[in-house]
């Protein structure tokens, strides 16, 4: 019994050890990553960084043109191309842990995986929407959730102009979802041909998200 206690004591040092010096190890990662971070990254490191944030931003990347005039805002395809391209020069082909670690674009790249993980909805058609790499539809219910701060903010501006105006609440809301609908096919980019059928049954189908989306932020 004595000798039985004696080796699961031996055990359960060793994994004691194990265990400490797994998260010694991790503490270097960390390190390795964090003074990596601003001092030690490449220059493809920060291209990285840069267009990975210009992927996950709201509005996307703008140009000017030479004579400082604003251009339209880059299409996520190429957004993405682009943070593909820099991604590929950041890492060596086969990457070991520590080349993954020492990157200082690994935290950011793996903050943009889960989030694009957690958006995936388990269709492949939608993959590349989970992964920005392409621009919502409208008609979908990715597209008005990726832009409803800004639906909202313009469909309320919209409801109480016509409240004001001694419309009903039912008036008003018609009114907001309008104005919302605009917004969404503004900020999406998304100019539909009006004797389209299939393109105004997505009409009608966004509408009906917007006006839904109202109803149950404002009134619940």
């Amino acid at each position: 019994m004595m000798v039985r206690d004696t080796k699961n004591a031996d055990f359960d040092t060793l994994l004691a050890d194990m265990r400490q010096k797994h998260v010694e190890r991790l503490a270097t990662g960390v390190a390795l990553v964090m003074g990596s971070s601003q001092v030690l990254a490449s220059e493809a490191e920060v291209a990285t960084r840069s267009w990975l944030k210009h992927l996950t931003d709201r509005d996307g990347p703008f140009r000017s043109d030479e004579g400082g005039r604003l251009l339209p805002a880059l299409t996520p395809e190429k957004v993405f191309k682009e943070f593909r391209d820099a991604a590929l020069s950041a890492f060596p082909d086969n990457p070991t842990d520590e080349d993954i670690l020492r990157n200082s674009a690994t935290p950011d790249m793996v903050r943009y995986l889960l989030a694009a993980l957690s958006a995936y909805d388990g269709k492949v058609e939608k993959l590349a929407t989970a992964f920005r790499a392409r621009r919502p539809k409208p008609g979908s219910p990715h597209g008005v959730e990726r832009y409803a701060p800004k639906i909202l903010q313009v469909g309320r501006d919209a409801y109480n102009r016509a409240i004001g105006a001694g419309q009903t609440r039912d008036g008003a809301l018609a009114v907001a979802t309008d104005a919302g609908f605009e917004q969404c096919r503004v900020s999406s980019g998304w100019d539909p041909d009006p004797e389209d059928p299939k393109q105004r049954k997505r009409d009608t189908q966004v509408r009906a998200q917007i006006r839904d989306l109202f109803i149950k932020e404002w009134w619940g």
